[in-house]
């Protein structure tokens, strides 16, 4: 109900003198929290001026960014109204809010400012393709039904896009060319501007293990140290049951690493300095108990920081475990594959998508293929031995995909 900030703590402070609070991804926040923040708000104004506690977050300016097309909060087992609930503009508060949107696509005006039409109506073209793909207006495929032909939520890749082949190794190929070859794979640019998305954490860790098989160099390995907390002291808790718990937000057990290699932080570390959660490093060197990595993106690219070796508490609140427990490790990932969750706020030069089963979630498709700047640099695999694609009478099921739209939001 609201946020852990007493009106005469040190936040409470800056809050006070704060005249303009920019909030991004709001569209990823519960709306939960934006009203408890709204309340929190609200409580810190009331000692400095009384009516300001009567007003929208306690008068401060607020100014949310987000996209409605993009991924929603995450409600674990939660339908599709419970989703949809969860966004803030289903919260009573919305209607206090002025929505204003940027429709002007800078890309597409540098293009025409360089005098190069035909790479503005490409970018048009991908752009308009990406909004009709977010908005659910994308042509969808008509299944035979009992009552006639019904339309499905799938929408066919563009061929452009498609990567003719039957497994993930047609897809490596396609995005790193040389990683078949006798050239290994060491260019680092390439490297940290390329990943592949795909929609669950098995599918990353197939694509970051054969990845990782292919840089040249001997590996190190770092193991976790893991602690169950609070277990009664009749029941014990096998350490290998704690080990085996691997989660999308969770540093795994067994961390295997090259120098030179690509890796994703899971945590929030210095956060001035660059070092945040879902920041991309490139190793350097692998210590004992602390990894030197160069920040591959942001603005602090180019720096030297180290890694530590953290705490981390999983509670009872995650629905992925059954028993709360503190695992000591690197809060890193290797960073070749992740899931589509995870490469929102993302941008790169080249993007592989690897689809061994439909995406799930509303908005899935969309971020995947929006983060690259041109239809060029991405390419999409359907794995042929999927077998739950679409309905099997379909033809060239290899060229069709799911994508999944809650409309209701738009509205």
């Amino acid at each position: 109900m609201m946020c852990s900030i007493t009106p005469k703590s040190a936040i409470a402070t800056l809050l006070k003198q704060s005249k303009l609070i920019i909030w991004d991804e709001a569209s990823m926040t519960s709306r939960h929290i934006f009203e408890a923040v709204h309340r929190t708000f609200r409580d810190i104004a009331r000692h400095v001026e009384p009516e300001f506690a009567k007003i929208f977050f306690g008068g401060r300016l607020m100014v949310f960014g987000g996209d409605f097309r993009q991924i929603f909060p995450v409600i674990p087992r939660g339908s599709r109204s419970d989703v949809v609930d969860q966004c803030i503009n289903m919260s009573a508060l919305w209607s206090s809010v002025t929505c204003l949107k940027l429709r002007v696509n800078m890309r597409i005006q540098q293009a025409l400012v360089a005098n190069d039409p035909v790479q503005a109506q490409e970018l048009q073209e991908f752009a308009d393709k990406l909004l009709e793909i977010g908005e659910g207006r994308a042509e969808t495929l008509s299944v035979p039904s009992i009552s006639g032909l019904t339309n499905s939520d799938f929408i066919k890749i563009p061929n452009y896009m498609s990567v003719p082949g039957n497994n993930l190794f047609d897809l490596l190929k396609e995005l790193y060319p040389s990683i078949f070859t006798t050239t290994p794979l060491t260019d680092p640019n390439l490297l940290t501007s390329s990943a592949i998305w795909t929609t669950k954490n098995i599918d990353v860790t197939t694509i970051n293990n054969l990845m990782l098989d292919a840089v040249p160099g001997e590996a190190t390995t770092y193991y976790s140290a893991d602690k169950a907390q609070d277990a009664e002291p009749q029941i014990e808790v096998p350490p290998e049951f704690l080990n085996s718990i691997d989660t999308g937000s969770l540093p795994p057990h067994t961390v295997n690493l090259k120098v030179g290699v690509p890796i994703m932080l899971l945590r929030n570390i210095n956060p001035k300095n660059g070092l945040c959660n879902g920041t991309r490093l490139i190793v350097r060197s692998l210590l004992t108990n602390v990894i030197e990595a160069s920040i591959a993106t942001g603005s602090h690219i180019g720096n030297i920081t180290y890694i530590p070796r953290i705490k981390i508490h999983v509670t009872e609140d995650d629905p992925t475990v059954s028993i709360p427990f503190e695992r000591c490790q690197f809060p890193i990932r290797l960073a070749f594959g992740m899931t589509i969750n995870k490469a929102q706020g993302q941008t790169m030069a080249r993007v592989g998508m690897y689809l061994p089963t439909n995406v799930f979630s509303h908005g899935q498709l969309y971020v995947a293929m929006s983060r690259v700047k041109d239809r060029k640099a991405i390419k999409i695999l359907i794995d042929k031995n999927c077998t739950s694609k679409i309905p099997n009478n379909i033809p060239e099921n290899n060229s069709y995909t799911r994508n999944v739209v809650f409309t209701e939001v738009f509205q």
